[in-house]
């Protein structure tokens, strides 16, 4: 990455221009476009790789590649521009994606009229030089009333050889589509007729290479936000009446759990609004729409072209919006769709009914033997929710067990579990609850109705000297906790609900940790299936790796995004965070192979910072010891590592404080 610079004195040019309750703005940034230059930046995208966003410009005819923190909208640096050749400003580059493999790509405007090459850049990373990958003047010979004008829209799609390109642009009536060849050059593929001129000028979202997509344009007309196949065939318009036609241009396609979501920019319309619809489709392919949430309050202040871009970032559940080549924003996306704890109302409020449609990937914590964890909350109840084939069986005793240990840091529990709760030999910390549920002998699971789909079990409670025991009978979580199983396919969910009761897990939690398995009852029972997954499958196991919240926050868990998986784990672990404490993304990221870690201390206290490797294995330890409050900067070299993901930890006092991911490429 070259160039870096962190700017400390940004100023933050906040409108309010996101204030409706559907679409919050967490920041907005003015001060990135240059006064009196025309359109200087079109292209925006998030890199899931390192949590980034990469913004392209062609101020003052100057190629830039601005790398900025998400949270914040921060500049942090500015990708090498070798070879990004300075143009005018039409022709210069405009728009920027992101393959499946990680490789950036940044496009030019290629016209076949003013004989301007269409170009196609790529980066093989943050710290890589850019690449010319395609170089070529489209012409296909397709009428003169027609222009052919190419990097106004852009979308990336594949792996590998199998990378797909599509773009198209101002008047015209088609889409190229280039594929990347064995050397890593893109070459045409084939043209997409679209049904209008225009109506793919600066909106393509692939669906899958080669498949069906959704594009959006604007021109002498207006055109709808239409779903296509690779053959130009219209299979679906979004009515008019629910997203008006044009727009910004721009077509985002995102979900969150059941939810199938369109969202664009009516910056064609005084007020500059950004609409969401949902859609759905039958068997049949019928595609249907609907109005879903109130339209945001205005979103920019000009209209450029028509020009807007919209990305999701999925996990913090946020869209980063630029409009007009004037405004750069992020928003939060909760009071859309909620998708934070504890979600015990809205569109996505859980409820025990053995299906998974109320759980979304920000719940999912684990997977073991072809079986997923959900975890997630209401203000009164915890949700623990396990899909997958074959989870009970009546000629097989099971049971599916989850154990608590409500009070890290006090002396409470045992690691020996109740004789009922199978041969495990012990568990990684000292419980003092566990939650066993019995197989599905009294489950009707033909029956049509929720509540003969239950199962009974036990909530055993450790009194200081030993377990004592209280039966669960039937979907009353007044018992301590409550059982409904799915059919054991991966559509249908056995959910247990956990109560924030004192027969519960109790009523005053700080911290915890969880530990979640199937096993069958007998004492030489075999563990069927463990979460966190540490090799912990077997008959005899001693449990090793668990699940900790070291901060519940306001709800019963902290939020989805502090969520973690103890150390020494072979699930990839989550952040986790401990108040007031910080623990920055390391930079540059990715790197080879020396990078920065920076993390802050409000108080003093024992600081043990550990990197381990994506199995959870140690590989090496940057601090231990006793350190003041304040700043620290630390380095890490990965000379004697091989190119892959790791995580760093900093541990405060014995207690998981902070982890984040990193990448390193050699």
């Amino acid at each position: 990455m070259k160039n870096i610079t962190i700017i400390l004195c940004l100023v933050l040019i906040v409108k309010g221009l996101f204030a409706n309750e559907n679409y919050h703005e967490i920041w907005s940034r003015t001060d990135l476009f240059q006064t009196g230059d025309y359109d200087p930046t079109r292209g925006v995208v998030w890199n899931p790789l390192t949590d980034h966003l990469l913004v392209v410009t062609r101020s003052n005819n100057i190629p830039r590649v601005m790398v900025l923190d998400p949270e914040t909208g921060y500049q942090l640096a500015i990708l090498d521009t070798a070879g990004l050749i300075k143009n005018t400003t039409e022709e210069g580059i405009g728009q920027i994606d992101i393959d499946d493999d990680g490789h950036i790509y940044v496009c030019n405007l290629g016209d076949a009229l003013s004989g301007w090459n269409f170009k196609v850049w790529r980066y093989d990373d943050e710290n890589s030089s850019p690449r010319l990958v395609f170089n070529d003047l489209i012409n296909s010979g397709v009428s003169s009333n027609d222009r052919e004008w190419y990097g106004s829209s852009l979308d990336i799609i594949g792996s590998g050889d199998n990378t797909y390109l599509y773009t198209s642009g101002w008047e015209n009536n088609q889409i190229a589509v280039l594929k990347m060849d064995s050397r890593g050059n893109f070459n045409i593929n084939h043209f997409i007729q679209v049904p209008t001129k225009n109506s793919a000028r600066h909106g393509i979202q692939v669906v899958e290479p080669l498949g069906n997509l959704w594009i959006n344009g604007a021109g002498t007309t207006d055109p709808p936000i239409r779903l296509i196949s690779d053959a130009g065939d219209v299979i679906a318009e979004v009515p008019q009446d629910t997203m008006i036609g044009g727009a910004a241009s721009t077509v985002l396609t995102w979900n969150v759990g059941p939810f199938n979501l369109i969202s664009s920019i009516n910056t064609n319309a005084e007020d500059h609004t950004i609409v969401t619809v949902q859609y759905s489709e039958d068997e049949l392919g019928t595609v249907e729409f609907d109005y879903f949430g109130g339209a945001s309050d205005t979103v920019g202040t000009g209209n450029i072209n028509a020009t807007a871009v919209l990305r999701y970032d999925n996990t913090r559940n946020w869209m980063y919006v630029l409009d007009g080549a004037v405004s750069l924003s992020a928003l939060d996306l909760n009071g859309l769709l909620n998708v934070s704890t504890p979600r015990d109302s809205g569109l996505l409020a859980i409820e025990l009914d053995g299906k998974n449609k109320e759980y979304t990937h920000y719940d999912k914590i684990g997977e073991d033997n072809g079986r997923e964890l959900y975890l997630t909350w209401s203000d009164e109840i915890v949700y623990v929710g396990v899909n997958g084939s074959t989870l009970y069986a009546p000629y097989q005793e099971r049971g599916l067990y989850i154990a608590f240990d409500t009070d890290p840091s006090g002396s409470n529990g045992s690691p020996t579990l109740p004789d009922e709760a199978s041969g495990i030999q012990s568990l990684p910390f000292n419980a003092d609850v566990i939650i066993q549920m019995d197989s599905d002998d009294y489950a009707d699971l033909s029956s049509n109705s929720v509540a003969d789909k239950w199962t009974t079990g036990h909530v055993y409670k450790w009194n200081g000297s030993s377990w004592s025991s209280g039966e669960i009978t039937g979907l009353d979580i007044n018992y301590g906790a409550m059982c409904l199983i799915g059919d054991g396919t991966d559509s249908l969910i056995t959910e247990i609900g956990v109560a924030r009761t004192p027969v519960g897990i109790g009523t005053n939690v700080m911290a915890m940790r969880v530990k979640v398995y199937l096993a069958e009852l007998s004492s030489s029972g075999t563990v069927l299936a463990a979460f966190p997954n540490n090799g912990e499958t077997g008959a005899g196991v001693s449990f090793s790796s668990y699940y900790e919240f070291s901060d519940v926050g306001d709800g019963i868990y902290p939020a989805f995004d502090v969520a973690m998986v103890g150390a020494g784990t072979s699930v990839e672990p989550q952040m986790t965070k401990l108040k007031d404490y910080r623990l920055s993304q390391n930079y540059p990221n990715p790197f080879n192979p020396v990078t920065w870690i920076d993390f802050e201390l409000p108080k003093a206290g024992e600081v043990r910072v550990i990197v381990y490797d994506i199995n959870g294995r140690e590989v090496s330890e940057l601090m231990n010891g006793y350190r003041q409050a304040g700043l620290y900067h630390i380095s890490f070299d990965g000379s004697a590592l091989a190119s892959g993901v790791y995580f760093y930890q900093m541990w405060i006092n014995g207690n998981s404080a902070d982890m984040r991911k990193m990448l390193l490429i050699k």
